[in-house]
């Protein structure tokens, strides 16, 4: 969890209206102290095999599952999450990426 502009956001509950979108296999979403706003948040995005979306789907997608200070800053589409040797997403790494 994060504040963002005076409200509580669940990173988790970004990546499950993301994984709402047909196109999209897994996600996950990373915030990071951003100077100007605050905090910045980015959600990284693999898609189903076959499958391509585009940022502005994404965002429009975000827009209509999410209350507007949830929506994701960036968006990241990747072949694959990077992932721990426990196979769970690898969230330092992303947070990198960002």
């Amino acid at each position: 969890m994060v504040k963002r502009r005076g409200y509580r956001v669940e990173l988790g509950e970004i990546e499950a209206a993301l994984l709402r979108h047909p196109d999209i296999r897994e996600s996950a979403a990373v915030a990071a102290l951003d100077e100007d706003s605050g905090v910045r948040i980015t959600a990284f995005v693999s898609c189903q095999p076959g499958r391509a979306t585009s940022i502005i789907g994404l965002k429009t997608h975000a827009s209509q599952h999410l209350p507007p200070y949830m929506v994701p800053d960036r968006f990241k589409v990747v072949d694959a999450l990077p992932r721990t040797s426990t196979d769970k997403i690898d969230l330092q790494r992303l947070k990198v990426m960002a």
